[in-house]
């Protein structure tokens, strides 16, 4: 027998579909269009691109808040060309999400927990009513455990998520950018901690 390992393949947009900001508002332009001024409600999606289990498939111009709408048939369907606009690289909601991606990209590159296969789901203790969730990725070799907060909501939410192993757990999609970093410190395994997370944001807690 030949061992073919299976991994899930992530994406948030492709080709054959809307770009996902255009589910949020739809301006009714001579080309209707998403609303990119709506660029932040995507955050916790990007976040969730890069440290759920799998691969993750970046779809060209979706790190610039490409905001497209793909018609359903027709000739506004397959004639219309859709090039991405680079320009956007460089507008503020552009710069934001670009920054996102970018300290996102590079985390998923240095800390193997975040490249595992080994994932689990918090869901006594997620909201999906009140949009917050939790989950934790680990490496078993490097013994590195990644907790993931997402906040989806439009206000800020708190969470009480148990820490499998006792430590010092640092948030690390901001780190760089913080005075001091933001650090929780878990005395004893299976201690439960809350945390509170922004709107339409996420948190990575690195061990």
């Amino acid at each position: 027998a030949v061992e073919m390992p299976v991994i899930p393949y992530q994406y948030l947009e492709n080709h054959d579909h809307s770009r996902l900001i255009t589910m949020l508002r739809t301006l009714e332009e001579d080309i209707p269009s998403g609303d990119r001024g709506l660029y932040y409600k995507l955050q916790p999606f990007v976040v969730a691109l890069y440290t759920c289990v799998g691969i993750p498939m970046l779809w060209q111009g979706q790190e610039l808040v490409e905001n497209y709408i793909l018609p359903a048939s027709g000739n506004a369907r397959v004639r219309y060309r859709r090039d991405v606009n680079w320009e956007n690289f460089y507008d503020e909601y552009g710069t934001a999400t670009v920054r996102l991606y970018r300290a996102l990209g590079q985390m998923r590159h240095a800390y193997p927990a975040l490249r595992s296969r080994d994932g689990f789901y918090y869901h006594e203790e997620s909201r999906i009513e009140d949009g917050i969730i939790a989950y934790r990725r680990t490496h078993a070799a490097s013994k590195q455990i990644a907790l993931i907060v997402l906040n989806f909501s439009d206000e800020v939410r708190k969470i009480e998520i148990p820490f499998i192993e006792a430590g010092t757990y640092k948030e690390m999609i901001d780190d760089h950018d913080r005075k001091e970093a933001y650090k929780l410190e878990i005395t004893e395994a299976n201690q439960k901690m809350e945390v509170e997370v922004p709107s339409h944001y996420g948190y990575v807690f690195l061990n």
